[in-house]
């Protein structure tokens, strides 16, 4: 319970609060509500870890069930490993590994045991839902004010996290629209949250609630228009992708649940009117993809070229890559202001530790979105089935964003679900279990 209650309020405190705000004191580094609270749930995990059987062997029996799964997460870290031990700059890349293994392991681990009851699964469902809902409104607050809510009203005992974010508060302009952030470091970083979470605020429509269900329909546009002028063009991209996944394991759920024939019959029919959308869309997007100005046209080149840069760098030392943490300086492109930038956690990751590591990545990424999407689509229950197409459209639009964005600061929830995907399976065979 209390794992539960403190990854609760990590999550809730790390989203609600803005990122590039802290409390500074002499000699310690910036302290962050969200920090704090996850360092008190590392401590408690490796406290409970050390003294506690059923854990172990609570943890021991999720990656018996999960083989699969977690043979490619520690394939993944072992060729992590593998590349800091070989990196040119060992400490450096030792410590971003440390890093690592101390915040996604855990969060892996949490997830899949900690969730392991369907009332524990809606309350974190809930705390997504409702994190998603107000950064969307937070997020058309800023648009319509055209500036930082929260650097614009700074209290004197507070300050900028760094010099970096408070150049990205005060220089967001992009084709003379400004670029909303919310609580969050950079408008991507945002855009990125609002394209995974968003699924799970449409998790609770239900026709049989009419009015709530408005107020979800009412919710999820507050969050378009968020995404929108958040000036992702790739998250709105991958919004309409989301949606349209969400739409068909809706859809084919519907249909393989049989829940009654006229819902079967009218999914049906859907299903071919969803597939043409998706490809009449994918056909008018182009213009987007590519450009609409000058600004756009060049960033989308840039990322390009960084993907090709990628692969050559890569090259250099295939197998075991360069080491974590030196992507960003070998690839060595300059953004706004004379600061390195690389726009592709994918490169970083190829880059860093080789062929195999992205392969890895990438690879346990699907897994995590397919065993929830197994869910979604076969339960018997509709709430696990709405859960499972929820996770799994959140999976995938992390996914679609890290391809143009390296700043892992949302890789953390990302870990977290996949975890609580395996955690879902569980819950799913116990309720149909306990019905048969």
């Amino acid at each position: 319970n209390r794992l539960f209650l403190l990854t609760i309020g990590w999550l809730v405190f790390t989203l609600l609060w803005p990122r590039y705000v802290s409390f500074r004191l002499p000699g310690v580094p910036d302290i962050l509500p969200g920090r704090v609270l996850f360092g008190l749930l590392l401590v408690m995990w490796i406290f409970l870890l050390v003294n506690s059987k059923t854990l172990w062997a609570d943890f021991a029996a999720v990656v018996r069930r999960h083989r699969f799964v977690f043979g490619i997460f520690f394939a993944y870290v072992a060729l992590r490993l593998l590349s800091a031990v070989f990196s040119r700059y060992f400490v450096n890349s030792a410590y971003v590994l440390l890093n690592e293994l101390l915040t996604y392991f855990p969060l892996i681990a949490i997830g899949a045991i900690v969730f392991s009851t369907a009332e524990r699964l809606r309350y974190l469902m809930m705390a997504f839902a409702g994190t998603a809902i107000a950064l969307g409104a937070l997020g058309v607050m800023e648009a319509a004010l055209g500036k930082n809510i929260f650097a614009a009203y700074l209290p004197g005992f507070f300050s900028l996290s760094s010099e970096y974010l408070e150049q990205i508060v005060q220089e967001k302009i992009r084709g003379g629209s400004y670029r909303v952030q919310g609580t969050f470091g950079h408008p991507l970083l945002y855009a990125q949250f609002l394209l995974f979470a968003t699924p799970f605020v449409a998790l609770f429509l239900n026709p049989e609630r009419k009015f709530r269900s408005f107020l979800i329909l009412l919710a999820l546009a507050v969050i378009g228009v968020a995404v929108v002028r958040s000036g992702s063009r790739s998250a709105v991209i991958g919004a309409v992708i989301v949606g349209m996944l969400w739409l068909a394991l809706a859809l084919f759920g519907q249909i393989i649940a049989k829940t009654t024939s006229r819902m079967s019959w009218l999914a049906l029919f859907a299903v071919p009117l969803v597939l043409t959308s998706a490809v009449l869309i994918a056909l008018q997007s182009t213009d987007y993809v590519i450009g609409r100005d000058r600004a756009e046209y060049n960033s989308s080149n840039a990322r390009v070229e960084m993907y090709l840069k990628g692969f050559e760098v890569t090259s250099e030392s295939p197998a075991v890559g360069h080491g974590p943490g030196l992507a960003i300086e070998l690839m060595g492109f300059v953004g706004t202001g004379g600061v390195r930038t690389l726009d592709s956690y994918y490169v970083s990751v190829m880059v860093e530790s080789g062929f195999l590591a992205i392969s890895a990545f990438l690879l346990f990424g699907i897994s995590g979105a397919l065993v929830a999407a197994k869910v979604g689509l076969t339960s018997r229950s509709a709430f696990n089935r709405a859960v499972g197409r929820s996770i799994a459209c959140a999976i995938v639009g992390v996914m679609l964003m890290c391809s143009i964005l390296s700043t892992p600061h949302n890789l953390p929830f990302y870990f977290l679900l996949i975890g609580v995907s395996l955690a879902l399976k569980q819950v799913d065979e116990n309720d149909a279990r306990e019905s048969a």
